[in-house]
Order: structure tokens, then sequence, then C-alpha cells
């Protein structure tokens, strides 16, 4: 929970969702499916599924460059 966390801080917060809510998952979710693909655009580069975003979160498993991606955005 605690890289999540770090993750969901960095992401702009949503009135009356709180971290852990189902609605604020699929908040920082879709959040983070934008600014990822925002950074592989003009890359000539697949960006990762939205799938694997998902499954990123709800694993708690963020590779350090995603993290690194998003704290830069």
């Amino acid at each position: 929970m605690a890289r999540m966390q770090a993750i969901a801080e960095k992401l702009p917060k949503v009135q009356g969702l709180i971290l852990g809510d189902h609605g604020y998952k699929k908040f920082c979710i879709n959040d983070a499916v934008k600014k990822i693909n925002d950074f592989y655009k003009d890359t000539g580069v697949e960006p990762p599924t939205r799938k694997t975003i998902e499954t990123w979160f709800y694993k708690e498993k963020f590779p350090d460059w995603a993290i690194a991606v998003l704290n830069k955005s």
C-alpha cells in the first residue's frame, strides 16, 4: 500500500474520494494511463496497456520508470 499511496498522493485529489476507495483507484488509474500515454506519445514505442497499468495498481507493483514518469508529470 505504501508505494500506491506515494503514487496516489502525486495524482490530483478527487473531492469525496479517499485512498482505498474503488472510485479513487479508478480515477488514479485513468490519470496514470493518460500521463503514461502522453509520455510515450511521439516516441514510436507502444505504451503499456490499460490492463497492465491496472495490474500495477491492484498488485501494487509499479516499475520504477512508471513511478518516475508519474512523479515528473
